[in-house]
């Protein structure tokens, strides 16, 4: 008899995590389920479905699984049993799917406590997981921070400061669940356009139709003008109790209007030396543990090498986005 699969995908931080959570919560009750795959339901993943970014459905197994994560609104008494009694399985369910970025902070032991209680349930536990370049994802990265968590340093200060890759980590981790555990890794760079189609592919053995493939940009990064605006408005909100949720309204309302805007990738010399002194050689050990065909580059072909950060506001624009953001806290 054919084992039942429970396929987790690790949603590695910026890796598209947001569209695939969207296209799985939207499919689910059509596409997934008629090809008896099921998407567990658990409180936020309806938010998924309208395209807003969540915390995926993996999130409660996530907890499980690490020591430290601390997850709101978890069932008392929660347990992985619970994910083979979800009233998602039916008797015809193949494959259930599971998926969340707090998944990345699973330790190997426990994660083998799942294995035995997913073998003893009919269930053999696949993984699968995205990579990417590292400046791509410093560059993403960075935009994240300012427009979530109130930044306003320069890229080249992130990068020497404040960014932390954790790809070696995670490949490190994943060598370590053992050969009962299939991993599929791929490169999200290669990917990215048709992301989704991709993934029902490769991972699930289903072919999406192209009207299923999102081509909506779900919690895009910001253009640089727009991190200008919003780095501007962080400095001078500080100490404006009300500025995180300001700017998060209006990057949001930027992602939303402007969902095409395009994204220039640009990244200074001195800063991609940083990172090339930081994480050149993570890079070289995590292609030792992906599949030739996906392996990771340090620096793409569509990130633009530059001299400088460059100035994307002008004076003048810069003075008035200051007014904005100090009438703004004088108000509060």
């Amino acid at each position: 008899m054919t084992a039942r699969r429970l396929v987790l995908h690790i949603g590695v931080a910026k890796t598209g995590s947001s569209l695939l959570q969207t296209t799985f919560s939207r499919l689910a009750e059509t596409i997934l389920s008629e090809h008896g795959i099921a998407y567990p339901s658990i409180p936020g993943v309806e938010d998924a479905a309208e395209g807003k970014a969540t915390s995926g459905n993996g999130l409660f197994l996530a907890k499980w699984l690490s020591r430290d994560l601390s997850v709101p609104n978890i069932p008392k008494g929660w347990t992985p049993e619970w994910i083979f009694d979800d009233a998602s399985v039916k008797e015809d369910t193949s494959t259930i799917l599971l998926s969340s970025e707090f998944l990345m902070g699973f330790q190997p032991e426990k994660f083998a406590d799942l294995v035995k209680l997913a073998d003893q349930r009919g269930f053999r536990v696949e993984i699968a997981v995205y990579f990417r370049s590292v400046s791509g994802h410093a560059l993403s990265s960075y935009s994240q921070h300012v427009k979530r968590a109130q930044y306003f340093e320069d890229f080249e200060h992130f990068v020497r400061e404040d960014y932390v890759n954790r790809f070696l980590g995670m490949v490190r981790k994943l060598s370590r669940i053992g050969a009962d555990v299939a991993v599929r890794a791929f490169d999200y760079e290669r990917h990215a356009e048709g992301l989704a189609s991709q993934f029902f592919r490769d991972c699930l053995g289903v072919s999406l139709p192209a009207a299923g493939d999102e081509k909506e940009s779900i919690n895009r990064s910001l253009t640089a003008c727009e991190i200008e605006i919003i780095r501007e408005l962080n400095r001078v909100g500080v100490g404006f109790r009300k500025n995180q949720m300001v700017c998060r309204t209006i990057s949001d309302y930027l992602i939303e209007q402007y969902p095409e805007s395009k994204v220039e990738k640009r990244i200074s010399s001195s800063a991609l030396a940083v990172l090339e002194e930081k994480y050149l050689k993570d890079v070289e050990a995590v292609n030792e543990f992906l599949p030739a065909s996906e392996s990771i580059s340090f620096l793409p072909g569509d990130i633009t090498r530059v001299e400088g950060e460059g100035r994307i506001l002008s004076d003048a624009e810069r003075a008035i986005v200051s007014v904005l953001g100090l009438t703004l806290k004088m108000i509060d």
